[in-house]
């Protein structure tokens, strides 16, 4: 595995949750005395997913855990009820399995890389 792949990942998780943790803010919101809990659940929420995105090979385990993540991230930094947080923790799971899926089909009709060789660290998954 090379620098650039860690890079990108990083980068992408970046990305990916910084987009979560806007849909959480204007769909839940949150007070501004707690910010700092908002600020470091969000880091931890990237470094976990870099982690597991780069160590963790099972796909099940990663949307799983993931999925475990959002939901504590959620409920633990935000203001609303315990069923608004719950079910908007669940939606980032559901955006990346659906995304996933289009783009992994996306990939498998327009070239001839195999979906495994997609899923694993190499510069393949960077193109």
């Amino acid at each position: 595995m090379s620098i650039l792949w860690f890079g990108w990942e990083l980068f992408i998780n970046l990305l990916e949750e910084g987009m979560f943790c806007y849909l959480l803010t204007k769909t839940l919101g949150y007070k501004k005395d707690k910010a700092l809990r908002l600020y470091l659940g969000f880091f931890l929420l990237i470094i976990f997913t870099t982690i597991l995105n780069v160590a963790v090979q099972q796909t099940n385990i990663v949307i799983f855990s993931l999925l475990v993540a959002d939901i504590v991230f959620s409920t633990a930094c935000f203001e609303s009820n315990y069923s608004s947080r719950f079910f908007w923790g669940c939606s980032a799971s559901v955006i990346r399995i659906l995304s996933n899926t289009v783009v992994f089909s996306m990939v498998s009709f327009f070239t001839n890389y195999d979906l495994n060789t997609l899923t694993v660290p190499s510069t393949i998954s960077i193109e």
